[in-house]
C-alpha cells in the first residue's frame, strides 16, 4: 500500500529547499561560513529572502541542515548493512565517515570549522546539540545491534555507549578539518575509540577480539605525512 502523493506545493517547496541546500553548500566550501552572506545564498539558490527564511529559518539553521543531511548520507551508505554482524556495522561509520569527508573535503572540513564560528555561544550549543543528536544516534544504532548479538553485557545502556562513542570521534575529525591529521588517520583514531568505548561493556570473548583489534590499530603506520595538512 503506497501513501499519499505529495501536492504540488509541498514538491515544489522541498524542491526549493534542496536548492537552497545545495547552493549552501557550495558556498560553504568554496568560502567558509563567514564568507557568503543570506543574500549571497539567496542569489545562488535562485529564491527570495522570505522564502529562504521560511523553508530554512537563519543562517544557523542552514548549517544545521547541512550537517544534518550529511548525516543522512552516512545513514544511507549504512542501510545496506543492516544485515551485517555489529562490530562490522560499528566500524562501518568510521570507514564510511571517512570517505564521505574524502570526496567532499573543503565542505566537510568548513562545516567542522563552521560550529567554532557561531559568535552567540548560546545558538553554538544548540547548534552542536542539534547535530550530536543525529550523530549518536547512528552509533546508538550499533551498539544496539552488539547488545542484540550478546557481545555487550548490557551493564551500560547504549545510549550512553552511543554518546561516548561520538564524543570520541569529536577530535579526530576537528584535527583533520585543522589540517593536523590525514583522513587515514582518522579513520584509524576513530576505529580506536569505538573499540575502547565497546570495551567497557564487552562480554569476555567480544573483549578478546576488541584487544586484538585496538592492537592492530595502534601498530598501523599511520605515515610520516599523517600531521600535514591534506587539500
Amino acid at each position: 500500500m503506497t501513501g499519499p502523493v505529495p501536492s504540488l506545493r509541498h514538491t515544489n517547496m522541498q524542491l526549493r529547499r534542496d536548492r537552497i541546500l545545495d547552493g549552501a553548500r557550495g558556498l560553504l566550501a568554496e568560502r567558509g561560513y563567514e564568507g557568503f552572506s543570506n543574500n549571497d545564498l539567496c542569489k545562488a539558490a535562485g529564491v527570495t529572502a522570505p522564502t529562504l527564511y521560511n523553508l530554512i529559518g537563519s543562517k544557523n539553521d542552514i548549517l544545521i541542515a547541512l550537517m544534518n543531511k550529511s548525516t543522512d548520507e552516512l545513514e544511507q551508505s549504512l542501510t545496506g548493512n543492516d544485515d551485517l554482524a555489529a562490530l562490522a556495522f560499528i566500524e562501518g561509520i568510521a570507514i564510511e565517515a571517512a570517505k564521505l569527508a574524502a570526496n567532499d573535503g573543503s565542505f566537510f572540513r568548513a562545516s567542522v570549522i563552521a560550529l567554532d564560528q557561531i559568535s552567540e555561544p548560546q545558538a553554538r550549543d544548540s547548534a552542536e546539540r542539534q547535530i550530536s543528536e543525529r550523530r549518536v544516534a547512528v552509533a546508538v544504532r550499533g551498539c544496539i545491534k552488539a547488545l542484540d548479538e550478546g557481545l555487550l553485557r548490557g551493564d551500560i545502556p547504549s545510549a550512553d555507549l552511543g554518546t561516548q562513542m561520538h564524543a570520541v570521534s569529536s577530535r579526530p575529525w576537528r584535527e583533520w578539518a585543522d589540517g593536523r591529521m590525514t583522513i587515514s588517520e582518522f579513520k584509524r583514531q576513530v576505529l580506536l575509540g569505538f573499540y575502547m568505548c565497546l570495551c567497557s561493556d564487552a562480554s569476555p570473548d567480544f573483549l578478546k577480539t576488541l584487544r586484538r583489534k585496538i592492537s592492530e590499530q595502534k601498530g598501523a603506520k599511520a605515515g610520516p605525512a599523517a600531521r600535514t595538512r591534506i587539500t
